[in-house]
């Protein structure tokens, strides 16, 4: 699962189960390695898929972690068996993957920022308080 926080907020049958999305240049690489480490420091979490545009680099971390991987991170998003999207990719596509992940009833989890335009964000905060409210 992919995941850093508290893990009784996205309890699950004892069970979390997510999509890590990983950034492709090296130097943002360091921070999906830093969400890894957390999420396997969470006893209830499991990771079940990795993306990254990069084929050798999705492969390499889904071998390592023992997961699912992919070049294509709607794939990962539209898996009924995720739960919570932990998105870390560059700035500029966090909006759109978050928003697709809320869409599909996900928990997210978004590096920051959020949005690289404030009417994004603000549409990601819509949706999230619309969800809420229709509870």
């Amino acid at each position: 699962m992919s995941l850093s926080g508290s893990p009784a907020s996205f309890r699950c049958d004892g069970e979390l189960r997510g999509a890590r999305f990983l950034r492709d240049r090296q130097d943002l690489h360091r921070v999906a390695e830093q969400h890894l480490a957390a999420i396997k420091g969470i006893p209830q979490a499991k990771l079940v898929g990795v993306y990254s545009r990069s084929e050798e680099k999705a492969r390499k971390t889904g071998e390592r972690e023992g997961c699912r991987w992919t070049t294509k991170w709607d794939e990962l998003v539209g898996d009924p068996a995720v739960e919570i999207v932990d998105v870390a990719t560059s700035s500029g596509s966090h909006a759109e993957i978050a928003m697709k992940a809320l869409a599909a009833k996900k928990h997210v989890l978004v590096e920051k920022p959020m949005a690289m335009k404030s009417y994004a964000a603000d549409l990601m905060n819509f949706v999230i308080l619309t969800a809420i409210l229709s509870v």
